[in-house]
């Protein structure tokens, strides 16, 4: 593999994590940001079919501290919010929505797959980090 020189000018804050995790992983802080960046343009870091807003948010969870992974993975939709969206989603089906209606649906869509996906980048995270995940709640009870 051939490699091409790059200087980036980092925020001292994103360099003193990647020197933390580099260390932490026992590597160079080159080794560490050059997986940062292969992870971050391949497949496996791209999010698709998600909107700018969240797949914004993703992209910054990598930056978050353990103990702010630790309230991300466990996020919830509240307990109203989802028997709200129930209803509204048996309404659909029965009788239609209103114009008002479905921009709540899609709303509340949005909201219920936010907290999902950081959920779940939180949790993989967590685990790529080496904490141990298997006492997080599964997402429905």
């Amino acid at each position: 593999m051939t490699y091409q020189p790059v200087t980036v000018h980092l925020p001292k804050q994103l360099y003193d994590l990647a020197r933390q995790r580099a260390q932490a992983k026992n590597r160079s802080v080159e080794t560490e940001l050059i997986e940062a960046v292969a992870t971050g343009l391949t497949d496996g870091g791209e999010i698709d079919d998600v909107t700018d807003d969240i797949a914004t948010e993703l992209s910054q969870l990598p930056f978050l501290t353990d103990e702010e992974l630790w309230q991300a993975a466990q996020l919830t939709v509240p307990g109203e919010t989802a028997e709200q969206m129930e209803w509204l989603l048996w309404k659909a089906k029965s009788q239609g929505l209103s114009k008002v209606e479905q921009e709540e649906v899609d709303r509340l869509q949005h909201l219920g797959q936010r907290t999902l996906l950081v959920r779940a980048e939180a949790t993989l995270l967590l685990h790529s980090r080496g904490h141990d995940i298997a006492h997080l709640k599964p997402v429905h009870e």
